[in-house]
């Protein structure tokens, strides 16, 4: 789904609504996005974490815990912090802004 900036949240929440079951990864650009986003579905009653560079190793770590024991639905990232995350039965990547490099893109797909 293609929507406007100003609309982006208000269609992620409809995606959110209309998908039962769903377990992802939101990407955002920055890790004021990730957290902002992650405390405003949280806060809408989804169950999200956001998962940055400003967490420490330890935070970062019990958020995948949690996210592979599939106690959160979504994780929301930035392309750095999720470098290297393996997890298996991923319903749905959201790019919630679009990365200026097509090559993240494509790892953000992969």
């Amino acid at each position: 789904y293609v929507t406007s900036h100003h609309n982006r949240f208000a269609a992620l929440q409809r995606l959110l609504d209309h998908t039962p079951g769903i377990y992802g990864i939101v990407f955002t650009r920055t890790r004021m996005d990730a957290q902002e986003v992650a405390d405003k579905l949280n806060g809408l009653g989804y169950g999200a974490a956001a998962l940055h560079g400003d967490m420490e190793q330890k935070q970062r770590t019990y958020v995948m815990d949690r996210f592979r024991a599939r106690r959160l639905d979504l994780i929301v990232a930035t392309d750095v912090a999720a470098r290297g995350i393996d997890v298996a039965d991923i319903t749905h990547v959201v790019n919630y802004e679009i990365p200026d490099d097509p090559e993240v893109y494509t790892h953000r797909s992969g």
